[in-house]
């Protein structure tokens, strides 16, 4: 195996399998953690030939471009504001964009090119790790207790356990189980019973974080994609739409043959735990339990935006550094409004906000682009539903401020575009 290939392996193996450091930051932050990722992406530099050392060409259109702007951005901000906090969280950042962009784009030929097994395999095996682990932890509990916080859901008087596996929760696990997942639909070309077994385990996964965000998101991610894959059938009819209508057909057959007898054992064998499940999904009561979340989230928004409209005007234009605004006077810390978008406004202001969503809306025009002009293959479809499902994802949480799922959004637009 090439040292490319080593390297993406261990810098994969360490974002998402290793445990996480706890850290104390002088200045506020009395419990958090500092990704293996991040050695994983340094030995990956060092170790790779000398042109890896040079930063690959991108265009001033490339998502990419904006990300590496808005990063250099959130990083002055930051430091600007003298807060340890801030400056601290800023250079992870930084690292993580800069090094992950120049590894992530030289490597992504070895997945652009659709012969390279070697790349691919690497990824799944690693999928199939992650999703085992969320799995396990179902009924374990945390791998990695230190680095768990809440991890079980209270529903119709039951105590239900949220698998999170290797991850620091389960609302960072339901994302990544997200970019496999469109990863296995779009880009895995082995025999199908083995692609079987591969979807199996990875909805599986999904499915045991209970993250309705990200249980949601992946759907409306893969029903939009598979209504894009069922026009371009009917207006031109190659070989390469039916493959991948049978790929997206082959993927909900998968969900039906696990989720139907899943629902029939759950019955026979322990009923209120089946009517917690359905309340807490909002399957059953109506939509009280919808209508109650949904106004729960609202207020975390609402709570966000006035925090945000509450400072003076350059902290609404620019904003303060990393963790500086949603800081909640009952919680006495760090309290995010549960929507990365209302985050990035109240930490970076209208400029941080502008730039990112430029990064995001780039990338979803260039997807436009290629399917209308009938240029999307597999790995455009992978990336749209990965980038489709985790910017849905993000309104219920700042998942894109986590290192894990800003190293997957960057490989997607590594890959893809």
């Amino acid at each position: 195996m090439s040292r490319s290939h080593t390297g993406f392996a261990l810098f994969m193996l360490l974002l998402l399998i290793a445990p996480q450091i706890p850290i104390r930051i002088p200045g506020g932050i009395e419990k958090s953690c500092v990704s293996l990722g991040l050695a994983g992406l340094i030995i990956w530099f060092f170790a790779n030939p000398k042109k890896m050392f040079f930063p690959p060409r991108i265009g001033a259109w490339h998502p990419l471009f904006w990300i590496l702007i808005f990063t250099a951005y959130v990083f002055v901000v930051s430091l600007l504001s003298g807060s340890m906090v801030s400056i601290a969280y800023s250079l992870q950042y930084l690292l993580y964009v800069v090094l992950g962009t120049i590894l992530m784009k030289q490597y992504g030929s070895n997945f652009a090119n659709m012969n390279c097994k070697r790349a691919r395999s690497i990824l799944f095996a690693i999928g199939i790790v992650f999703s085992i682990g969320i799995v396990v932890s179902l009924f374990t509990g945390p791998i990695y207790p230190h680095q768990v916080r809440a991890t079980q859901r209270h529903w119709e008087g039951l105590t239900i356990q949220q698998g999170v596996g290797f991850s620091e929760s389960q609302n960072i696990a339901g994302p990544v189980v997200i970019f496999f997942l469109a990863a296995c639909t779009y880009m895995y070309h082995r025999k199908i019973w083995k692609k079987w077994i591969l979807l199996t385990l990875l909805l599986s996964g999904l499915l045991a974080t209970l993250s309705r965000g990200a249980i949601f998101s992946f759907g409306l991610a893969l029903a939009f994609v598979f209504c894009l894959d069922s026009v371009d059938l009917f207006v031109q009819r190659a070989g390469i739409k039916v493959s991948l209508l049978k790929n997206v057909g082959f993927l909900a057959f998968t969900a039906a043959c696990l989720v139907i007898p899943t629902i029939v054992v759950i019955y026979w064998t322990n009923k209120p735990l089946l009517r917690a499940l359905l309340s807490g999904f909002g399957l059953s009561q109506g939509y009280s339990v919808v209508s109650s979340d949904a106004s729960l989230r609202f207020g975390h928004w609402a709570w966000g935006l006035n925090t945000w409209a509450s400072g003076n005007l350059l902290k609404m234009l620019f904003g303060g550094g990393f963790r500086s605004s949603m800081v909640a006077a009952d919680y006495g810390a760090w309290k995010d409004a549960h929507n990365m978008y209302i985050t990035i406004l109240g930490d970076f202001g209208i400029v941080g906000l502008t730039l990112f969503l430029g990064a995001l809306f780039g990338a979803f025009f260039r997807y436009a682009r290629l399917f209308l002009t009938d240029k999307a293959g597999r790995a455009e479809r992978f990336g749209l539903m990965a980038l489709l499902a985790l910017s849905i994802d993000n309104m219920t949480g700042p998942y894109f401020y986590s290192p894990i799922c800003l190293s997957l959004l960057i490989f997607v637009f590594a890959v893809t575009l």
